[in-house]
């Protein structure tokens, strides 16, 4: 329990003020004398948990002007003001200032100090309670806020009889993911097929008419307008409940919010899309330069081989140095076309070429570092680990200044470690409460996999992504 406030007599006059403080000390209070302003400040800078007992008429300034001192300073002290015979005014305009009360000096006014600074504390702690209420109150609501930010889905039940929807119950969840109570579903019978988008509906129509009919329909995905208005994909799934003669009696279905997940996938194409874009373009602009020098460089042999004319080795030499640079051409385009799943060291590859690439092509030292062979025998992982590489170095690359970059590969046992971590600045602070695109995508992918996915960065210290997958092993037969 917090210990009761110290009363701070400030009285320039000190036989006063000494007789205030036995007064109150008779009472139970903690107190401390100060004679002017200045030693007030100091003593409430100390102690913030007092309550000033404060004459206006001190030596070295007046009530008015330590009052605003304080203000100014930010110390939210309370105070009760004493003034003079005849100074009611300046106690109303220090009432305004915050004053908690005053007392008017004269007779027997000694005697009245015990009673006003008991009933100022008993409203302080009253004002306390409150405060913390309200602060309790702020807290419970943030954390209710949050509960129902991460529901993302909710389940009903519907009764069938004569086969045919008779009654729809839906559980209290059903507000986070549509914005609707379950009084508003109970209301509008409609309600569940109102809030589809109306380019959905007779995709719902139809799970809702196969399951009536016995069937047990797959999930689908569709689209629900929000109470608030947002659209919001979700995924709609249904389970029929028989009786023991095998008669339709209910369906359980479950509504699951899939926006974020629909978002990442049409991240995900955009990015695919736009890597195939880069690719046909590197294809016309360079690899296509190539082979129509090779294609000239050849016609012209062609002629010279046709009037039986002297051939010059230095020719034969050109055209294939320019196959070779065709090839090679050819080799660093296939990484963003092949899927990376012909071969169990193909991650390895394709990982030195990344790092390869990365010193090239944006000027920064990156090294590819594998103590032994990592074979992986899950194909699908290999696509995805390596794209999270990608994408980490090029998070680095765009956010990180860095002028090292490390790409990691290890295994021991069934777990296939890849780390990637630079030397730059960190990654900057997500705006608002959304983490980047790019670091979304990369825990996509990872859960794709079944990985998990960590990223620790330090300003000024550089960035570590780590990306652990449980491979297992293929065992000979």
């Amino acid at each position: 329990m917090k210990a009761p406030p110290t009363i701070i007599v400030v009285e320039d006059d000190e036989g006063l003020n000494r007789l205030i403080q036995r007064t109150l000390q008779r009472e139970g209070f903690r107190t401390e004398g100060v004679l002017n302003g200045a030693d007030a400040l100091a003593r409430v800078a100390d102690n913030r948990h007092s309550i000033l007992l404060l004459d206006y008429d001190i030596s070295d300034m007046n009530g008015k002007q330590l009052v605003e001192t304080l203000i100014e300073k930010k110390y939210d002290v309370p105070f009760i003001i004493v003034t003079g015979q005849g100074n009611e005014q300046i106690a109303v305009e220090m009432m305004k200032l915050g004053a908690m009360d005053y007392i008017v000096k004269g007779n027997d006014f000694i005697d009245i100090f015990p009673h006003l600074v008991k009933r100022v504390v008993k409203e302080l702690d009253y004002k306390n309670l409150l405060k913390k209420s309200e602060e309790d109150l702020r807290k419970s609501e943030e954390r209710y806020r949050r509960l129902t930010e991460a529901i993302t889905d909710y389940i009903y039940t519907v009764c069938v009889g004569a086969e045919r929807s008779m009654e729809t119950t839906h559980s209290e969840a059903c507000f986070a993911v549509t914005g609707y109570t379950e009084r508003e579903f109970g209301l509008n019978p409609d309600l569940w097929i109102q809030m589809v988008v109306e380019e959905d509906r007779d995709l719902v129509r139809q799970q809702a008419e196969q399951v009536l009919s016995g069937q047990c329909p797959p999930p689908i995905e569709h689209r629900i307008i929000r109470k608030d208005g947002i659209v919001r994909w979700v995924e709609s799934t249904v389970v029929p409940n028989h009786d023991a003669e095998g008669n339709l009696i209910s369906y359980d279905g479950m509504i699951r919010d899939i926006t974020d997940r629909k978002r990442l996938e049409k991240a995900l194409l955009e990015i695919e899309e736009r890597e195939q874009r880069r690719i046909g373009q590197d294809i016309h602009d360079d690899l296509g330069q190539l082979l129509t020098g090779i294609a000239f460089k050849t016609q012209v042999l062609e002629h010279k081989i046709e009037k039986n004319q002297h051939i010059d080795s230095r020719d034969v030499a050109e055209i294939t140095a320019l196959i070779n640079q065709a090839k090679d051409q050819a080799r660093l385009l296939s990484r963003g076309l092949l899927s990376l799943e012909a071969e169990e060291d193909s991650l390895m590859v394709a990982l030195k070429d990344l790092a390869a690439n990365t010193r090239r092509i944006f000027n920064v030292t990156c090294g590819f570092k594998c103590e032994d062979v990592v074979s992986i025998y899950n194909k699908t992982a290999v696509t995805h680990l390596y794209r999270i590489a990608q994408e980490a170095v090029t998070n680095a690359v765009r956010h990180g200044n860095p002028s090292h970059i490390d790409i990691c590969l290890s295994r021991k046992g069934d777990e296939v470690e890849l780390k990637i971590r630079d030397d730059g600045r960190g990654i900057p602070e997500p705006s608002g409460q959304t983490e980047g695109m790019g670091l979304q995508i990369m825990k996509y992918r990872a859960s794709m996999i079944g990985a998990s996915f960590d990223i620790r960065s330090e300003p000024g210290r550089g960035t570590t992504a780590v990306c652990v997958f449980t491979d297992k092993v293929r065992k000979e037969d």
